[in-house]
């Protein structure tokens, strides 16, 4: 293999690295925002059977 041949392996490689990583933390992201929208929506689902209680006890 030439220089240049395994330059370009080299920089292909890099590329992959760095759109695993990209692909990474945008997982992340979208992880974190789905575990806040769960927990906002679960909050929500306890003040609704909350509130289905206590208009029972009337």
């Amino acid at each position: 293999m030439r220089l240049g041949e395994r330059v370009a392996g080299n920089i292909t490689n890099c590329a992959s690295i760095v759109r695993q990583v990209i692909r990474g933390s945008r997982s992340n992201d979208t992880l974190t925002q789905c575990a806040r929208n769960f927990a906002s929506q679960e909050y929500f689902l306890e003040s609704t059977e909350n509130v289905s209680v206590v208009s029972v006890d009337y």
